[in-house]
């Protein structure tokens, strides 16, 4: 009777620890169905030594029965105490599994600042210890944004939120097909840190990057006041010089003997004159006013300052406005600076009959909206090794530049609020483009809905 149990008992066994058939059984009715069991075994065990000891000894039923029962009073105690360290032996080592887990969480994500490793080694960590066959968290593109549903059968989803604000989700697929209770209970334990994690990576990334702008600006800073007396201390000079070469020039005698020698030295006081003046314009900070300007209109005035000269060269000069108005904080001079620099830059290296395209539009990017200017050439592209050097000051591949250009760009960009980039190749090994973004300023009380 008592080995009729054991077929039973390896049935349990395989439904509540590998999820037989499918069978999901929660931990506390698999302790509720081994104490039946338990429970049964001690009865039929009962009802045989009674029926033994009544028929070989011929002690009364009643009295036999009485002796069971405070033989099972005397174990009771025993067998308690034993039932509960087994049970909380299971809880700590449960308890501590999760923690240690959720503690190596929290110390990689603060000693990891780019997201990519930090998910990487999430997902990794879960298919260990939880013995998953598939986990891969995917975070929303932008923030408050749900990813999109997911094509692949047999995974199971669990949202990453913060509150009301939605990181992205967990996909994760069991090996035996379905999510086993403890792998449930493990997974809803660890979402929260999980969540923790990802948050403090990006709060991280966000320090890190906020230290960079500083140093940027503040070498940015140093570089504008060297500028400064660099220029304060050229100009001068060239102007006493250019004063005496054109009075050289106005001696008719002496002129026509030294015309040419005359010509270069006045010149190259031209050139250099150019040079200071960027100088200065990059020295001066950007003057921040309170005035609202629209982009479209600033672009269209560019354009139509640049365009007779582009169609003399065979260059076309189109223009794509996606809505109106760009409206943003600064002044018109500023940005006809910035964009004509931009242009200049595109025009020197376009091929004829090639063309150079101008696209502004609104931008959303999570609960802000953005103004975005791109401005794109066919033109071979910038090399790699020299990409992240293009907004140095003083960095030119133009023989005669003062690789000042974009270094102004970037600096009247940044003194605004907004950030400029640059994207080389852009198609089939060829062209640039430079990406200017701004905040956007809600004039009318109704933003217009972004593209």
């Amino acid at each position: 009777m008592l080995w009729s149990t054991v077929p039973c008992a390896f049935l349990g066994y395989y439904i509540f620890q590998y999820n037989f058939l499918e069978i999901a059984i929660q931990r506390s009715f698999g302790y509720t169905f081994a104490g039946v069991l338990l429970l049964l075994a001690y009865l039929l065990f009962v009802n045989s030594l009674k029926k033994f000891v009544q028929t070989t000894y011929g002690f009364p039923e009643v009295v036999v029965e009485e002796g069971l029962i405070l033989a099972l009073l005397g174990l009771a105690q025993p067998l308690k105490r034993w039932f509960d360290r087994s049970v909380n032996a299971l809880f700590s080592l449960e308890v501590s599994k999760f923690e240690s887990i959720a503690s190596r969480l929290d110390d990689v994500s603060r000693s990891t600042v780019e997201m990519e490793k930090l998910l990487h080694y999430v997902e990794e960590l879960l298919m260990k210890e939880l013995d998953l066959k598939t986990a891969k968290i995917i975070l929303s593109s932008q923030p408050g944004q749900e990813p999109g549903p997911s094509s692949a059968e047999g995974l199971e989803l669990l949202s990453l939120s913060t509150g009301k604000e939605a990181l992205g989700e967990i996909q994760v697929q069991s090996r035996s097909g379905k999510l086993s209770t403890e792998q449930q209970a493990a997974l809803r334990f660890l979402v929260t840190q999980i969540v923790a994690a990802i948050e403090n990576c990006r709060l991280t990334e966000g320090k890190i990057r906020l230290e960079r702008e500083l140093a940027e600006r503040e070498k940015m800073a140093t570089l504008g006041q060297m500028a400064a007396t660099i220029a304060h201390n050229v100009k001068n000079p060239l102007s006493s010089i250019k004063t005496i070469v054109q009075l050289m020039q106005e001696d008719t005698e002496f002129a026509r003997r030294h015309d040419r020698d005359l010509n270069l030295i006045s010149s190259e006081i031209d050139r250099l004159s150019r040079n200071v003046t960027d100088l200065l314009k990059f020295s001066r900070p950007t003057v921040l006013t309170p005035a609202n300007v629209d982009l479209a209109e600033i672009l269209e005035q560019t354009v139509l300052l640049f365009r007779p000269e582009t169609e003399r060269r065979g260059v076309r000069l189109e223009l794509e406005l996606g809505s109106r108005p760009l409206t943003v904080r600064g002044s018109q001079e500023v940005f006809s600076e910035v964009f004509q620099n931009l242009i200049v830059n595109a025009w020197d290296v376009a091929p004829e009959k090639s063309r150079i395209g101008i696209q502004a539009e609104t931008l959303s990017e999570g609960p802000a909206t953005k103004v975005s200017v791109r401005i794109e050439d066919e033109g071979p592209g910038i090399p790699p090794r020299i990409r992240q050097q293009i907004f140095d000051p003083f960095f030119s591949t133009k023989p005669k530049g003062a690789g000042l250009g974009l270094a102004v760009v970037q600096r009247r960009i940044m003194d605004l609020g907004g950030e400029v980039d640059c994207v080389s190749p852009v198609a089939n090994g060829r062209g640039t483009r430079f990406e200017v973004t701004l905040p956007f300023e809600d004039v009318r009380g109704v933003q217009e809905a972004p593209r």
